[in-house]
């Protein structure tokens, strides 16, 4: 929802989504690779659901390293039709929002196509 000033506390068709690319490690403290490099797609049977791969780094200063994590066009989707998300706090923490949502859902169509058209361009 929203950003500073003239758009605090309105719908915006903007929308974006976690990639989750991460190592689990044994102690339970996984290793986040959390910024996107690049995208490969490769192409399937359905044009419209091709396979994602993205190349991710880590911003840790304690471990530096690359990642590269599979996904599908399918799971992307899903996410984006997930719950919102919003900074509720004075802390800056995401929680889910649970207030009414607008009809149409905002970024509904203009968002899967346009990242469907960024893909294959």
């Amino acid at each position: 929802m929203g950003g500073q000033r003239s758009l605090i506390n309105k719908w915006t068709t903007f929308l974006k989504t976690r990639l989750v690319c991460s190592i689990p490690c044994p102690e339970g403290a996984d290793t986040h690779f959390d910024e996107l490099q690049d995208i490969f797609l490769l192409p399937t049977r359905d044009e419209r659901n091709p396979v994602v791969y993205g190349v991710f780094t880590t911003t840790s200063s304690i471990f530096k390293g690359s990642a590269v994590c599979m996904y599908s066009m399918v799971d992307i989707r899903a996410a984006f039709n997930g719950h919102y998300a919003h900074k509720e706090s004075v802390d800056h923490r995401w929680v889910q929002y649970e207030g009414r949502i607008p009809y149409p859902r905002p970024g509904t169509v203009s968002v899967l196509f346009s990242m469907f058209d960024l893909f294959y361009k």
